[in-house]
């Protein structure tokens, strides 16, 4: 059996203080925090325009992929028996530039600060290695967009503030 190629948009944009903030929308279950991915479909002309489909899709917003791919990650998700599945997802930065339309139900997007949305990708987290993997895609999104930034701060105790689309 084959798997259609996987994407997630990383979302970014800067706010009126010219912030960074990536905008992450909630998993299907609810439970935890994620970027917009989904697989490549038969219409989608490139894995960049799929993943600029799945930003439409999920967060309800519109934004301008780059012209190649941020990075390749393992994602693991439990497919419907109850088996996990890991498998490699391209990641794209999506420059956002309009709000569309509704999101998927669920989906809650939000905007977050790049130490919040780190620390949202961790929570409820129940696979560590995850988390390591969605960190380090922040961690080269911020590369590509505050070059001469510091690294983001490790990890802490205090909860992520959420700002909804």
């Amino acid at each position: 059996m084959t798997h259609r190629p996987r994407v997630a948009a990383v979302i970014w944009r800067r706010n009126d203080r010219n912030t960074l903030e990536f905008l992450l929308v909630r998993t299907t279950t609810g439970h935890r925090w994620t970027f917009p991915k989904g697989g490549v479909e038969p219409q989608d002309a490139s894995p960049a325009e799929a993943a600029r489909r799945e930003a439409q899709e999920e967060a309800g917003v519109d934004g301008l992929p780059a012209s190649t791919p941020l990075r390749v990650y393992q994602h693991t998700a439990i497919n419907q028996h109850g088996h996990h599945l890991t498998q490699p997802v391209e990641a794209w930065l999506v420059k956002f530039t309009a709000t569309i339309g509704p999101p998927e139900p669920g989906r809650q997007p939000a905007w977050f600060h790049p130490t919040d949305a780190r620390r949202a990708l961790s929570e409820n987290q129940p696979d560590p290695a995850c988390a390591i993997e969605t960190h380090q895609v922040l961690d080269a999104a911020m590369l590509v967009l505050e070059p001469t930034a510091a690294p983001l701060p490790a990890l802490h105790n205090n909860s992520a503030k959420i700002n909804a689309v």
